[in-house]
């Protein structure tokens, strides 16, 4: 796995509405330098032999060939800075596995994690605060009952999926995140316009718990 330095994460404030958040909403940011961006390339495109993406959405809509790789280097770009931010600055005596839905172990502790994204977006604050929201369990019409997850979390970068290219620098967030029982607590039922789906999802992201909430709320589990 290429490595990441967690020392150059930064910590990153958003001013939310008093009528969403009361205080500011904390999220973790990871830029991504170009003389990495190489190493993660090529290991996102290992990937790609041993993982297929799915060919259609959860919506049964055929996905866009052109932009599936490019999503499978996407979620490679925020999968390897956050797992090790994980485990060498939030929970450094846990084990992390690096899978789409990855498990937390500590003792005979194990929690399960769902990573959403990244999402590409414009505007960080609006998002944060207005647009964008949470997603927690869904189901489709093949799919009629998710196995639910202890966490979920959201996360973004800066640039749209069919303008990436894997040469420049590109800055990947850590942006909001619930456990299932905020979700079973204060969720609603969306269908993203994809027919057939339900998606249970807190918005928008800052109703939800930031980075430092999270962790916390981890470490009382574990």
């Amino acid at each position: 796995m290429v490595e990441y330095n967690v020392k150059q994460i930064n910590v990153k404030q958003i001013k939310c509405p008093k009528q969403t958040r009361d205080r500011d909403f904390v999220i973790a940011e990871f830029p991504i330098e170009e003389k990495k961006n190489d190493l993660f390339r090529q290991e996102a495109f290992s990937r790609l032999k041993i993982i297929k993406a799915a060919p259609v959405n959860p919506g049964e809509q055929i996905r866009d060939e052109r932009n599936i790789g490019k999503d499978q280097i996407l979620g490679n770009y925020f999968r390897n800075p956050a797992y090790q931010f994980s485990q060498e600055k939030a929970w450094p005596n846990v084990q992390v596995e690096m899978k789409k839905n990855t498990r937390m172990k500590k003792n005979l502790t194990i929690l399960t994690i769902e990573v959403r994204g990244p999402f590409t977006f414009s505007g960080l604050e609006k998002v944060i605060y207005s647009l964008f929201d949470v997603i927690g369990p869904y189901t489709t019409s093949c799919k009629p009952a998710d196995k639910e997850k202890d966490f979920y979390l959201r996360t973004l970068i800066n640039t749209g999926v069919s303008n990436f290219n894997p040469q420049q620098d590109h800055t990947v967030y850590f942006a909001g995140e619930a456990e299932l029982e905020l979700f079973k607590k204060e969720g609603a039922e969306t269908n993203f316009k994809q027919k057939g789906t339900s998606y249970l999802t807190i918005k928008p992201i800052a109703k939800a718990k930031d980075t430092e909430e999270i962790i916390r709320c981890i470490e009382v589990k574990l």
